[in-house]
């Protein structure tokens, strides 16, 4: 029975192998960007929502988080808007070393949930520094 079971394993892996790559996957590019990823996928008011952090434009200095309706998946997502700039973001002078203006160096990784309240929360990682990444929350 062994030797049946292992015979069959080794068939469907044959058989796997012989399938061309290009058969075995599919892709579209939903939003065209830079450095983009960590893609969040949440329905909001009936439409599909893609969050994601990267760099639109090859000039950015920092990471920023988007925001992309997705109207009819898995084709191409509509127009990209942009949700958190880390600039905007003002934090304790003590964090940065005294300097001032103190914001976050980069802002990635979302995560969107609908609390049950209604309100949508979103989490990110942020970083001021090189070694100091940390998880954030805004509503």
């Amino acid at each position: 029975m062994k030797k049946v079971i292992t015979g069959i394993m080794v068939m469907v892996f044959l058989s796997i192998l012989a399938i061309p790559l290009e058969a075995a996957q599919t892709h579209t590019k939903v939003v065209d960007g830079n450095v983009i990823y960590s893609p969040s996928l949440i329905y909001q008011s009936s439409n599909l929502r893609m969050y994601f952090g990267g760099w639109m434009q090859p000039n950015q200095v920092h990471d920023k988080i988007y925001r992309a309706t997705c109207l009819n998946p898995p084709l191409p997502c509509g127009s990209v808007q942009l949700v958190l700039d880390s600039p905007n973001i003002s934090l304790p002078v003590s964090l940065c070393g005294g300097l001032s203006p103190c914001t976050f160096k980069h802002l990635n990784d979302p995560i969107v949930i609908l609390h049950p309240s209604g309100n949508y929360f979103i989490i990110y990682m942020t970083g001021v520094t090189r070694y100091d990444d940390e998880f954030d929350f805004r509503t």
